[in-house]
C-alpha cells in the first residue's frame, strides 16, 4: 500500500514539484491550505504531511511553526527544494496587459521586487498552481508559478526567473502524529 502524503495546493505546486523528488511513489492528498493538511493529518486521512516551513528568501512560515506547536506532530526529514517563479498569462497576453497578480502570499513576498518594479497590483491566493490553473479566464491577471503549471493548465509564460533573490530555497519537512506508528 503506497504511504499517503499530504500537500497544501495543486499539481504542479511547488509542494508537489518537491514529493515529487523526494517520494514520488507516494499517493498525494492535495490540500487547500497548512491547516487542512495538518488536519488531515490528524484526522487520519494522509500517513505523514509534507509542508514548507522556511524560505531563504522570505525567511519562516510562522503559520506552519504555529501549526506545529499546537499539534502532536514531529518532524521526520527535510529537502530543500530550488524555487524559480514564473509570470504566467492566459494564452495570447503579454505583459503590458497585466494590471494584477494572484499568487500564494509566500510567492508573492519572493517576488515583490519584480511586482513592484513593473506596478503590478497583488491579490494573495491559496496556492501558486490554483493562480495558475484559475486565471487562463481571467484577462487582465497573471499568476506567479512554477514553469510546470504553465505545461499543465496551458498559460503563457510572460517572463521567467522572476524571484527578487536568484538563489530561492524552499526547506520542506515530513509531519508524522506522535502517537501513529509508521
Amino acid at each position: 500500500m503506497s504511504v499517503r502524503i499530504g500537500i497544501q495546493g495543486l499539481a504542479a505546486s511547488y509542494s508537489d514539484a518537491a514529493l515529487l523528488q523526494t517520494a514520488g511513489h507516494a499517493t498525494k492528498v492535495f490540500c487547500d491550505s497548512f491547516s487542512d493538511a495538518f488536519a488531515a493529518l490528524a484526522a487520519g486521512k494522509i500517513d505523514k504531511a509534507f509542508l514548507p516551513f522556511e524560505n531563504s528568501t522570505s525567511g519562516f512560515i510562522a503559520e506552519n511553526y504555529q501549526l506545529l506547536q499546537a499539534s502532536g506532530y514531529y518532524i521526520t526529514d527535510e529537502y530543500l527544494h530550488r524555487v524559480e517563479h514564473c509570470l504566467l498569462g492566459p494564452i495570447g497576453s503579454r505583459l503590458s496587459d497585466i494590471k494584477v497578480v494572484i499568487s500564494h502570499p509566500q510567492a508573492l513576498a519572493q517576488c515583490s521586487r519584480f511586482l513592484k518594479d513593473h506596478g503590478l497590483r497583488t491579490e494573495p491566493y491559496f496556492d501558486t498552481a490554483g493562480a495558475a490553473r484559475d486565471i487562463s479566464q481571467m484577462p487582465g491577471r497573471a499568476a506567479v508559478a512554477s514553469l510546470r503549471a504553465s505545461q499543465l493548465y496551458n498559460l503563457e509564460v510572460l517572463m521567467q526567473n522572476i524571484n527578487d533573490e536568484a538563489v530561492n530555497w524552499t526547506r520542506f519537512s515530513s509531519l508524522l502524529y506522535r502517537t501513529r506508528q509508521r
